[in-house]
């Protein structure tokens, strides 16, 4: 199921709003389970925790890809370092 939502984007350095289609879920399982076959495409392979060498690898590859924020990568590295979630590396 889809949903239409407007959403701001962010593309050099510009922002727009766009009208953009969403996925809907009937649970947060369905939710997680479709987003784990997403990330699964070859394009985010340079994210999986198997070709990286550090969490800044993965953010790194997610800009430009995942998020079209050209800060994207800096901004999810601020958060992990802020919330000391790299304790979950070992996982």
């Amino acid at each position: 199921k889809a949903i239409r939502r407007q959403r701001q984007m962010c593309i050099r350095d510009s922002a727009y709003t766009i009208d953009a289609q969403f996925r809907s879920y009937s649970s947060q399982a369905e939710s997680l389970e479709d987003y784990a076959q997403f990330l699964q495409k070859d394009i985010y392979a340079g994210v999986h925790k198997s070709n990286t060498t550090s969490y800044k690898d993965a953010t790194k590859a997610l800009t430009g890809t995942y998020a079209t924020d050209t800060s994207y990568g800096t901004k999810l590295n601020r958060l992990i370092e802020q919330y000391g979630l790299t304790v979950y590396d070992s996982w």
